[in-house]
């Protein structure tokens, strides 16, 4: 279970700023909706891959944290339009 902490904490840091940047959308419902789905995928994926407990450099850490921070406000950004899309049709 040692293995897991670091995804845990890089995969909560980055849903942590995605967050902080999406925060003017905190009061849709969609959204907490979108966070709890992606926490939940980040949750499984975490139980399921085998993690090394051995040093990895932040160098080769932070491009992976990196799109998966982009990833997950690409999703926000594809549920936001299709809920604005809808609500202005």
């Amino acid at each position: 279970m040692m293995a897991s902490a670091r995804p845990v904490l890089c995969n909560v840091a980055m849903l942590g700023i995605a967050i902080a940047i999406k925060w003017k959308l905190r009061r849709r419902l969609w959204f907490w909706i979108t966070v709890i789905v992606l926490v939940a995928i980040h949750s499984t994926l975490i139980l399921l891959i085998p993690w090394t407990t051995k040093w990895i450099p932040a160098l080769v850490v932070i491009p992976f944290a990196m799109a998966d921070l982009y990833a997950v406000l690409a999703v926000i950004a594809f549920v936001e339009r299709i809920v604005e899309r809808k609500r202005s049709v």
